[in-house]
């Protein structure tokens, strides 16, 4: 077991499903597992990526490419900051805690990922 932090949303816009051609898929590598989810609403898709790694890198972040022509949103939920950003025309929000990297991108609004990242805090 690498982690017991919490890392999944409890909430998803109104009819999200797993894409019809997608499961979970689990990359197994040294040091870290990493889950992708793709996921479908009315909207279009969405992912959500959460990489695990048995330590806590000292400096690290999966190698995300953000549009730097708009601003970085730092959101926070849980006492940890969330990166709002916007990457290939799709919104999207990443952040670090401890051992785990976490990104959720896609067709979504801004108030979308917000709500998803509030629901992972909730008890």
């Amino acid at each position: 077991e690498y982690t017991s932090l919490p890392v999944i949303p409890y909430w998803a816009p109104e009819g999200t499903v797993m894409a019809n051609d997608a499961t979970v898929q689990a990359t197994v590598r040294k040091g870290s597992v990493k889950l992708t989810g793709i996921y479908e609403t009315n909207k279009g898709r969405f992912i959500i990526r959460i990489q695990v790694h048995s330590e806590t890198p000292p400096n690290y972040r999966d190698s995300y490419q953000w549009d730097k022509s708009y601003a970085t949103i730092t959101y926070v939920a849980g006492r940890i900051n969330h990166d709002i950003v916007h990457n290939a025309e799709t919104a999207a929000v990443a952040w670090t805690n401890e051992n785990v990297e976490c990104m959720i991108q896609g067709d979504l609004s801004v108030e979308d990922l917000e709500t998803m990242v509030d629901s992972i805090y909730e008890e």
